[in-house]
């Protein structure tokens, strides 16, 4: 799981991590799998990949997992720090984003008469005179 939530996302790259030989690593990944503690990507034409199932497994074998407790149970400042670092400039902008754009799919005709796909990947992450946006459209419908 550490390994999964460190960005070790391959069979081979778990295998080199835990010294596993690469059908053991599979087997295991399996059964992490098969108890809803990791989810399987898998792109067209490429291998596999891994990831924690929920962003609080991730969170947890990423930054608390390897930290070390202090004497009352808390966690250092450090890995604090990290542990909110992460929420902050990674975790927060896309589930963010993901609303936002449930938001908009869901509620697109009360506000517009055109239908928006907000599935599109063409129109995610459009950069336009040097701005990126999360989505766009286009439409001549004047209101």
């Amino acid at each position: 799981m550490y390994g999964v939530a460190t960005g070790r996302s391959r069979i081979s790259e778990l295998s080199d991590l835990s010294g596993f030989p690469n059908n053991k690593v599979d087997t295991y990944l399996k059964a992490l799998e098969a108890h809803g503690l990791i989810v399987r990507e898998k792109e067209a034409g490429s291998f596999a990949r891994y990831k924690p199932a929920t962003n609080y497994l991730l969170l947890w074998f990423r930054f608390l997992f390897t930290a070390k407790a202090t004497n009352d149970g808390s966690f250092s400042e450090r890995a604090l720090s990290a542990f909110m670092d992460y929420c902050d400039n990674v975790l927060l902008p896309v589930t963010f984003r993901q609303t936002a754009l449930k938001w908009l799919d869901h509620h697109q005709f009360h506000y517009l008469r055109t239908q928006i796909d907000v599935q599109k990947p063409i129109k995610q992450d459009v950069v336009v005179n040097g701005i990126r946006f999360d989505y766009v459209f286009k439409t001549r419908v004047c209101f």
